[in-house]
């Protein structure tokens, strides 16, 4: 049962128009893991959107292995925003196995996420296969030295190449 808001946002997002949708913008809207696979099947077949962000909803992990499928599968995001959506480190699992075979996402944002060094480790594991990321943010987490340190070598070993 899909809630209003993923109903106008499938509508405008599936809908023939004149002008392209570059962003979309669900900062703080009432979105869990539900919406998120809505939000995601509406997206299948994106061309035009650059940007999404869905800062601070309470995504949990069925909502990054939806992700994780749009991850593998877009081809124009360039940005995503998942800043305080509580994945941890089981979600950033899925989102880093998305990372792997994506190629245009340039920027993620995951600070506040409760990421761990275990998260840490999943995403220096994609920083490895992935060329497109740029930009990494993950200010506010729990990664630890342990985790920082799986990054770093990450970090290098793409550097050194």
């Amino acid at each position: 049962n899909k809630s209003s808001l993923c109903t106008l946002v499938e509508i405008f997002l599936t809908a023939p128009r004149d002008q392209v949708l570059t962003e979309l913008n669900l900062a703080e809207k009432c979105i869990g893991d539900e919406e998120v696979q809505f939000i995601v099947d509406a997206l299948r077949n994106n061309t035009t959107i650059i940007n999404i962000n869905l800062a601070k909803k309470n995504i949990g992990v069925d909502g990054t292995k939806y992700m994780s499928d749009l991850l593998q599968n877009d081809k124009t995001l360039l940005t995503l925003n998942l800043q305080s959506t509580k994945i941890g480190d089981e979600g950033t699992k899925y989102l880093a196995n998305g990372l792997r075979k994506n190629t245009t996402l340039q920027t993620l944002d995951l600070r506040e996420n409760n990421i761990g060094p275990l998260g840490a480790q999943y995403l220096a594991d994609a920083l490895r296969e992935n060329t497109a990321l740029v930009k990494l943010i993950l200010r506010d987490n729990t990664i630890s030295d342990a985790g920082l340190e799986h990054l770093a070598i990450a970090l290098h070993r793409i550097h050194s190449q």
